[in-house]
């Protein structure tokens, strides 16, 4: 029957959840989006899954909101001759940890840190107990791109638009300025992407697959949305109404037009605003 990790459980308390499901899976998204006898129908489905998750996500979508569309881990690190080598290709061994799809790239004018960081890799490496899930990531989506320059590598950073940044660099800072596309952006050797996993950050669950052109990461905003409410004086409407009804004209809605012009001249007279042509 399976039983609920403690941790989840410690960790609902801690939020003051409402409920906890023991499900999980594409059927759970569905339960959740329509509802069944013994769960309740949401409004909203978040947080990250495999494949299936993701396709379920795209499918219910409209039914419920979703919050992304997570696909692969991504970790694009952008560094110089400050870099140590052995940071570098741990942290690029902790992202192609999560599995055999999983991106890791290294961007870097430096040729010795490429060199050095392709040893490193191998070192580092042999010790690890998913070495042949990690040496499958790095086969088919790891990479080492040399630049001109550290403007070419944000350059192309920005042109991917990664899950997770890490600017390996002197000025950090100053770098991090420039980058326009991303998920979340890691500055400095003291904030691996691995502290944004568990307890650094405002989210782990980051928009990926270039989405962070258009995306953000799931925050409280996600489960927020606005109403807007619209109250014209007499004096605001009289205001717009030559304008509207020439947009409404312009696009042939003049059931549209008609409904503003009854306004205007039929304002204190309610019977009349039966007449007219729509």
């Amino acid at each position: 029957a399976g039983r609920v990790h403690p941790a989840v459980l410690a960790a609902a308390k801690l939020i003051e959840a409402d409920a906890v499901f023991r499900i999980g899976g594409a059927h759970a998204l569905a339960a959740f989006a329509f509802g069944t006898a013994s769960i309740p129908k949401v409004d909203m489905l978040a947080g990250p899954g495999g494949s299936y998750v993701v396709v379920a996500k795209r499918l219910l979508y409209g039914v419920v909101g979703v919050d992304l569309l997570p696909g692969p881990s991504e970790i694009f690190i952008i560094a110089d001759e400050s870099a140590d080598p052995f940071i570098v290709a741990s942290d690029m061994l902790a992202q192609a940890e999560h599995g055999e799809d999983s991106v890791a790239i290294l961007a870097t004018p430096e040729d010795e840190l490429i060199d050095a960081t392709r040893e490193a890799l191998v070192k580092l490496l042999e010790s690890s107990p998913r070495r042949k899930l990690i040496a499958q990531a790095l086969s088919q989506f790891g990479a080492f791109i040399r630049t001109r320059n550290l403007d070419e590598a944000v350059e192309i950073c920005n042109q991917y638009a990664p899950e997770h940044v890490e600017l390996l660099v002197a000025d950090a800072f100053t770098t991090a300025m420039s980058i326009q596309h991303a998920g979340a952006v890691f500055i400095g050797a003291n904030s691996p992407v691995v502290a944004g996993d568990y307890m650094a950050g405002p989210s782990h669950v980051l928009p990926t697959g270039g989405a962070a052109r258009f995306l953000s990461g799931l925050s409280p905003a996600t489960f927020t949305k606005c109403v807007h409410y619209v109250a014209l004086s007499r004096e605001d409407m009289e205001g717009l109404a030559d304008a509207v009804m020439q947009f409404a004209e312009l696009e042939g809605l003049h059931c549209h037009a008609n409904a503003m012009r009854l306004r205007l001249t039929h304002f204190n007279a309610p019977k009349a605003m039966n007449k007219g042509g729509c």
